[in-house]
């Protein structure tokens, strides 16, 4: 009878451990006041590095095309408006798991941004792939993409595809922070 009974209480067990275990064990959750901007979805606080969730922003020396045909810098333009985001903030970071590069991969916002991830997406100047069968920040990424925001205006190359074809030789120089600046301002 005791050996009938074990096997279910474990599986009871392993179940809800499965079910409550985010009330268990909660998120990892990282504040700061001054984050350093990488690019259009890596950011830093107090040395960690985050990888926003769910989107993939242009990487900093790539181009995209508008609508004219133009060549433009859509990178630099996506780290920049990650920094105008994140500007004079505090900056709190949800973590959800750990990606090849040891980056935490994370959701992150602010008071007047609750999520930048959505916030980039909903700009245009990232994509929201599919990742484990769902992309989840498919509609922010329709509207854009239906709006001509951003990288949408024209064509232009995934991020993941133009980081196949473009390997770093050596990684990106400069970054944007958003500390305050002494003065008035």
């Amino acid at each position: 009878m005791i050996r009938r009974i074990m096997p279910l209480a474990l599986l009871g067990i392993l179940f809800s451990l499965w079910l409550f275990g985010d009330q268990l064990w909660p998120a990892e959750t990282v504040s700061g006041t001054s984050a350093t901007i990488r690019d259009g979805d890596t950011l830093v606080i107090s040395n960690q590095t985050f990888r926003l969730f769910g989107m993939d922003a242009p990487e900093f020396h790539q181009s995209c095309t508008d609508a004219q045909g133009k060549d433009w810098p859509c990178g630099k333009i996506a780290r920049t408006l990650l920094a105008a985001f994140a500007a004079r903030a505090a900056v709190t970071c949800e973590v959800h798991a750990q990606d090849k590069y040891n980056r935490s991969v994370a959701t992150c916002g602010t008071g007047a941004v609750p999520d930048l991830s959505a916030a980039m997406v909903s700009a245009g100047l990232a994509i929201s792939p599919a990742e484990r069968g769902a992309a989840p920040y498919a509609d922010e990424e329709a509207n854009a993409r239906v709006a001509r925001k951003g990288i949408w205006q024209g064509p232009f190359v995934a991020p993941a595809v133009w980081r196949e074809t473009h390997p770093r030789a050596q990684p990106v120089s400069g970054s944007v922070s958003n500390k305050p600046k002494a003065g008035n301002d």
